[in-house]
């Protein structure tokens, strides 16, 4: 979860961040990479390996130099940025197949949470705080229905099965990975 309330958030508050950012970036890191692009052409999926690289090499320097606390919503919203834009560009490649059962693929539901996700967390992140114990509370209320959203997706890809063997052949569900 992004944010706990205050009555149950942990004693040692330093640990509590540390472990946040360190899941938030796996987290981060796997979807990520399963949105990348396909392998042809070779490469775009080259660049995509070397700007996803350099990118994390940045946010771990900048948790290590900075702490977790300190950068953690600039952090937040580029890896939204990012996010939403990959997921924008795996859609898109979804959509230039042609395909009629879009909806039977796990990886649109995959890609249509994470679009939901990270549009919601960067308005979200708009919002100003003026240091209010109850406009935080609030926000934490609010990440936590994102959450919510965006697992309610990932359970239905989850769900999601390809039933028909004909429409595994016309997906080319395999060519849209490496």
């Amino acid at each position: 979860m992004h944010q706990l309330p205050p009555g149950i958030m942990p004693a040692n508050q330093v640990i509590y961040h540390f472990t946040h950012a360190a899941f938030t970036l796996s987290e981060f890191i796997l979807l990520l990479f399963l949105l990348r692009p396909p392998a042809k052409p070779k490469w775009m999926r080259d660049l995509f390996h070397i700007f996803s690289i350099a990118f994390l090499s940045v946010i771990i320097t900048v948790y290590a130099i900075m702490g977790a606390t300190a950068s953690g919503s600039t952090v937040m919203v580029l890896q939204n940025l990012i996010l939403l834009a990959v997921a924008i560009a795996a859609v898109i490649q979804l959509l230039k197949s042609y395909e009629v059962f879009i909806f039977q693929l796990p990886l649109f539901w995959i890609i249509v949470g994470a679009i939901a996700f990270s549009c919601m967390e960067l308005l979200l992140a708009m919002i100003p705080s003026n240091g209010n114990g109850q406009p935080q509370r609030e926000m934490a209320i609010m990440q936590s229905l994102v959450i919510v959203i965006r697992s309610i997706f990932f359970i239905i890809a989850a769900s999601t099965k390809i039933k028909n063997p004909a429409v595994k052949h016309t997906t080319r569900f395999k060519e849209l990975r490496y």
